[in-house]
């Protein structure tokens, strides 16, 4: 770690919380490097909280492996596009870590252990950092996009992992296009094994939004199984806003709006609740399984009973 390791070659055993600064340094510093990394935590680390705010580590390649140890005192603050441990993992795992701390006021794609996980997988991975975010980052030319996950904003798949830590969005006021897709455990992915125990929470504070996709587990997702929410997930004081691009609001105890894919062996005995005006809308879903599916196939999945709210909000059952 001290500059012997061969990029992309040599095994690295991370023991100290300097240790791990040190790799995150080199890592960002060769963001072009096509190292394909291979490291363990050796012990646990605590990173030291607020006082010793961490930079995410970007374009990482390779395994990570916790070794089931616990990185605490995470601190991550005023981070944009991507924000976790990981801010971005290229390619790669990440697995068998536990992770401690807070995220706060950062915009784009956020989780705990990575914001962007392009064709990641996260085994065995539990969250127990408590995220907020007060803002979007501009994707497009007309449209502000979130994607937040207690383990991962987006990852390719998320494999016996956890979320205990508390999410929420602060909505602001944007004349744009806004779209949120968010769940404890990811905010876009599949999910095997999973299950999710924090709170998630939504302020609009009168404010508008295109569309938004939110669950206990997967906010817009292909294959969920073996999965449950014992989370609330709570909108409050938000309306749409006027576009005739992206227009929806979606839902659900496991997963808000599913995509051609399966909802197998899950649960939910969380609350749900949206402000009044929002559940008489016609473009408004919420059920305590999904809000809205599409081509997805639905079964042996069982679900708390709340007043007025079905097991599939709206949409096609196969």
């Amino acid at each position: 770690i001290a500059g012997n390791a061969v990029w992309g070659q040599t095994p690295i055993t991370i023991n100290t919380a300097e240790e791990l600064r040190e790799f995150a340094k080199k890592v960002n510093d060769n963001a072009d490097n096509n190292a394909n990394w291979d490291v363990v935590l050796g012990a646990d680390i605590n990173l030291g909280g607020e006082e010793n705010p961490w930079t995410p580590i970007d374009n990482f390649k390779g395994t990570f492996d916790g070794g089931n140890h616990t990185i605490s005192g995470l601190h991550i603050e005023n981070i944009t596009v991507y924000a976790g441990l990981f801010g971005n993992v290229e390619d790669g795992s990440i697995k068998n870590l536990t992770i401690q701390g807070e995220i706060k006021n950062c915009t784009g794609n956020v989780g705990g252990f990575c914001g962007y996980g392009n064709t990641a997988t996260l085994i065995n991975c539990h969250n127990e950092v408590d995220i907020t975010v007060n803002g979007f980052s501009k994707v497009y030319d007309d449209a502000y996009i979130i994607q937040v996950g207690g383990v991962a904003g987006y990852s390719k798949t998320l494999e016996n992992c956890s979320n205990k830590g508390s999410i929420t969005i602060n909505i602001p006021e944007l004349d744009n296009n806004t779209l949120l897709t968010i769940g404890g455990i990811g905010g876009s992915s599949n999910a095997k094994n999973c299950y999710n125990s924090g709170t998630i929470t939504i302020n609009g504070d009168n404010h508008s939004i295109s569309k938004i996709t939110i669950a206990g587990v997967i906010g817009s997702g292909w294959n969920i199984e073996n999965c449950y929410n014992t989370g609330d997930v709570a909108v409050k004081e938000l309306s749409f806003g006027n576009t005739s691009q992206y227009f929806g609001f979606y839902v659900g105890g496991i997963v808000g709006e599913p995509m051609y894919g399966s909802i197998h062996y899950c649960y939910n005995i969380g609350n749900l609740s949206i402000p009044d005006e929002l559940s008489s809308s016609e473009y408004a879903a919420i059920g305590s399984i999904a809000g809205y599916i599409t081509y997805t196939t639905v079964s042996d999945s069982y679900y708390l009973e709340q007043e007025k709210i079905k097991a599939i909000g709206s949409g096609t059952n196969n």
